[in-house]
């Protein structure tokens, strides 16, 4: 099917993954930003805190990898599902790591890099496989942006929520909530019908 970018502008599918998008890396800023601080808040070193915050970068690599070689056999709407979660359930244990539940401290870099770096490469590929190369410089100038203003707003939003509070719940519960929708809008975001099919 020959895509034009008006044509994929009118799908349910577009705005259901640029929604999934949001969600994910919403949340994803904000373990990924406030993490050291948050780590320290929390009773960790300064050092311990810098090796946690790297751990769940450097993870996000092993994400990358993983879905090349799992995107041909597995449709990439179900590992961005998959991603997502990882994320989610990652950020829940970002929340509540100390010191004194130091298995969550390795564990959460572990599901939310991971999450970061398969989601990261799904979305792309789901572009691609919606509406093919044509116009997937288009449609991903779309996304980006749009998702981008949303995903940079969130770290200034979440120092702005601690100087007023004094701890990262509230965005932590923003951020949560947006994820949960993100998996909905992906789960949602089926293959779009091809113009001469839609009425």
């Amino acid at each position: 099917v020959r895509w034009t970018l008006a044509d994929a502008l009118r799908t349910p599918a577009l705005w259901l993954l640029l929604l999934a998008t949001i969600g994910t890396f919403s949340l994803w800023q904000v373990i990924v930003t406030q993490g050291p601080l948050h780590l320290q808040d929390r009773g960790f070193e300064p050092d311990t805190a810098a090796f946690f915050y790297s751990l769940a970068i450097g993870l996000s690599i092993a994400g990358r990898f993983s879905v090349a070689a799992l995107g041909d056999i597995i449709e990439p709407r179900f590992i961005f599902a998959f991603a997502m979660l990882c994320i989610l359930v990652g950020g829940v244990l970002f929340w509540f790591i100390s010191p004194d539940v130091m298995w969550a401290a390795y564990l959460y870099p572990l599901l939310a890099g991971f999450g970061m770096g398969a989601a990261y490469i799904c979305e792309a590929t789901m572009v691609g496989n919606y509406w093919g190369p044509e116009i997937f410089a288009k449609i991903r100038g779309v996304i980006g942006p749009i998702a981008v203003l949303f995903e940079a707003g969130v770290p200034p939003l979440a120092g702005f929520l601690y100087d007023l509070q004094g701890t990262y719940l509230t965005i932590m519960i923003i951020t949560g909530v947006a994820a949960i929708l993100g998996i909905f809008a992906n789960l949602l975001c089926t293959p779009p019908k091809p113009v001469e099919r839609r009425s």
